[in-house]
């Protein structure tokens, strides 16, 4: 059974099973999740889980991919080992262990070993410090290990992978670099993840030593002509760490590292652009090739212009293709502990199906990126270099705003103001520099944005990093859902329509209706915060730009994947019959809150868009997320006491 397009092969000894007997053999590959090894060893394969419906009478071979170059020093083969874990474990994280045993060729990239017992494997590579004191922090040997080759050989001998595509935003394109190990199941993954967008060809490399990271370099000679053409890389310098590539499914880094370049050619620029980038620090000289083609320029009557106000038909949902890593089931298929956004509110096809009524224009309320994101409105700072007075300010912030999509980003950010006195935003880089947020003024409260992207676990992350940072006692998450119930009668009755708001009072997680289905599982309810439910659940109606908007206060349903259709809907619905609709972040959300101990109180407020099903579209999206926004602000603001209705004690 060959599986390499997953980086799996599996052997069946003859003898195996009679002759009258059919066995099913079910493989699931894990790209990611909450797994722990051996100290000294990092991961250089893909987890895998392969189990039968009944045992053979004689064991399996099993032969995983690895990343490790073994070509032409077989020595390198005594640091690779195989690992397990139990698939039933009382609590995550996975615990591995190492066993013996198992085989490494040295030109195939692939280790084999017999099991009988299945449980979860993978392999890892030894990271020690050699004899000669070079590369492996002084660390000791244990009895019995080979010496001489040490963390420095292991470390210059993976192999990694690297994918190039490319999106349209507006305007412009936007073009990512990412790179993860050279396994087929991580490039499988990563392409399933951007199959939106066009994927150019992957190349390989391995880092040249000692630097450890590579650098896009974008002053390079260029053989081909660029004339009207502008590249922008959207971070300097542009380098991506291979320790920070490697981590790369642990359970706080659920999307692989990369660098977003932005690609603009003007209506006179030279109808095709071939700019290329060399890669610095990899061992082989490796160039990337940008390839974008001129746009047609729009007919006359609508040529471009900078406008004063955004439209909203032509704004995209979102940017975030490749961040939400992805599942699947089935015996030739791989799965993830994180799941695929499958369709979402923020990026569902523009069908405009559902509903006659058109969305009243908040074009003055919905600012482009650009607007509050360049350097003329926002100074960029890491968190250990802010001044007294922005550390002050950060100690006042008792409010952190999620968004999730861009959509969502832009429609809080216009609700609020700059805090600096240069009426300049600040955007921090957290402590550990993985994320970031905005400090602003939301009406009398000092507020930290953020924006997760989609799922629970982008959500996680990004609000356990910040919260290292903003000791927040309160989290509020605003943006747009699905609704489940459509009315389609112009009574405010007990079902939802299009931008109706829904404040929750709970939470429901649906999760473990779609991973057992086929079992009746009650699924776990997380109830918001009091205070924050106090402030928000006593408006029935919201009036904003002459639309009367209903108000509901009732259970929200928190998925790892949206729907495509109504019957998908349903299906998973069905046990949660209070829902009113369905979003993507609380789970990642309470989470934090547990791991926290509770120590703030959240509560999430979204706006219906779409129904969930074959009409999505974006065209309420806009005015959506801004009247739910403002909603917010109107409630905060209509406190009897002054001041700060959520400030700190």
């Amino acid at each position: 059974m060959n599986w390499e397009k997953y980086g799996l092969r599996i052997g069946v000894q003859e003898g195996s099973l009679l002759s009258s007997e059919t066995v099913e053999v079910a493989v699931v590959a894990l790209v990611g999740g909450q797994f722990e090894f051996p100290p000294n060893t990092v991961l250089v394969s893909a987890v895998y889980a392969v189990s039968l419906s009944k045992p053979l009478l004689k064991r399996l071979k099993l032969e995983i991919q690895h990343c490790v170059d073994l070509t032409g020093q077989p020595a390198l083969s005594h640091h690779l080992k195989f690992a397990i874990a139990p698939v039933s474990t009382p609590s995550l994280p996975y615990q591995f262990a190492i066993v013996e045993g198992g085989e490494f060729s040295s030109n195939s990239g692939y280790g084999s070993i017999e099991r009988k017992e299945f449980c979860l494997l993978c392999i890892l590579a030894r990271i020690l410090g050699d004899d000669g004191g070079g590369g492996g922090g002084g660390q000791q040997q244990p009895q019995g290990q080979r010496a001489g080759i040490g963390y420095t050989d292991v470390k210059k001998n993976m192999k990694y992978a690297g994918l190039i595509y490319y999106e349209e935003e507006q305007v412009e394109d936007l073009v990512t670099f990412t790179a993860a190990k050279e396994l087929e199941v991580l490039i499988q993954f990563v392409k399933r993840k951007c199959s939106q967008a066009k994927i150019g060809p992957d190349i390989s490399f391995s880092f040249e030593c000692p630097y450890n990271c590579i650098e896009l370099k974008f002053n390079a000679h260029q053989d081909k002509p660029t004339t009207g053409w502008t590249v922008t890389p959207q971070t300097k310098p542009s380098r991506l760490y291979q320790e920070d590539i490697d981590k790369f499914g642990d359970k706080q880094h659920s999307r692989p590292s990369c660098c977003l370049i932005s690609v603009y050619g003007s209506p006179d620029a030279v109808p095709f652009l071939n700019y290329s980038v060399p890669l610095v620090g990899v061992v082989k000289p490796v160039t990337l090739i940008i390839h974008r083609a001129r746009r047609n320029p729009p007919p006359p009557s609508t040529t471009f212009r900078i406008p004063e106000q955004s439209d909203q038909s032509t704004q995209k949902a979102d940017k975030g293709g490749l961040h939400h890593p992805a599942t699947s089931t089935g015996k030739e298929e791989t799965d993830s502990d994180y799941r695929e956004t499958l369709g979402s509110t923020g990026a569902g096809p523009d069908s405009s199906k559902s509903d006659d009524e058109k969305p009243p224009d908040v074009s003055e309320f919905f600012p482009k990126l650009e607007d509050f994101e360049s350097e003329e409105k926002i100074t960029k700072k890491y968190s250990t270099h802010l001044t007294k007075e922005e550390q002050e300010f950060i100690e006042k912030v008792n409010v952190i705003l999620v968004t999730a999509t861009t959509i969502e980003y832009r429609a809080v950010m216009g609700a609020t103001e700059p805090t600096g006195g240069d009426k300049k935003y600040i955007k921090v880089i957290t402590k550990d520099r993985s994320t970031n947020f905005i400090l602003a003024k939301y009406g009398l409260c000092n507020v930290a944005v953020i924006m997760t992207e989609q799922g629970p676990d982008n959500t996680q992350r990004v609000l356990t990093s910040v919260l290292d940072d903003v000791k927040a006692e309160f989290v509020i998450a605003i943006g747009i859902c699905y609704g489940v119930k459509e009315d389609k009668t112009e009574e405010l009755g007990d079902k939802t329509k299009l931008a109706n708001i829904i404040v929750a009072k709970s939470i429901v997680n649906t999760e473990h209706q779609r991973s057992e289905e086929k079992r009746n599982v009650l699924p776990d309810t997380y109830h918001c915060g009091e205070k924050l439910l106090n402030l928000f659940k006593h408006d029935k109606v919201f009036n904003f730009k002459d639309k009367s908007v209903k108000v509901h206060v009732g259970v929200l349903a928190s998925e790892f994947t949206l729907h495509r259709n109504e019957e998908e809907k349903q299906k998973i619905l069905k046990q949660v019959p209070q829902a009113l609709g369905g979003e993507m972040e609380a789970n990642g959300i309470n989470r934090v809150a547990v791991a926290k101990k509770d120590k703030f109180q959240w509560i999430v407020i979204k706006s219906i868009v779409d129904w969930g099903n074959e009409d999505k579209d974006k065209t309420w999206q806009p005015f959506g997320a801004v009247s739910c926004a403002r909603f917010v602000l109107k409630c905060l603001k209509d406190q009897p006491d002054e001041g700060d209705p959520l400030k700190k004690q």
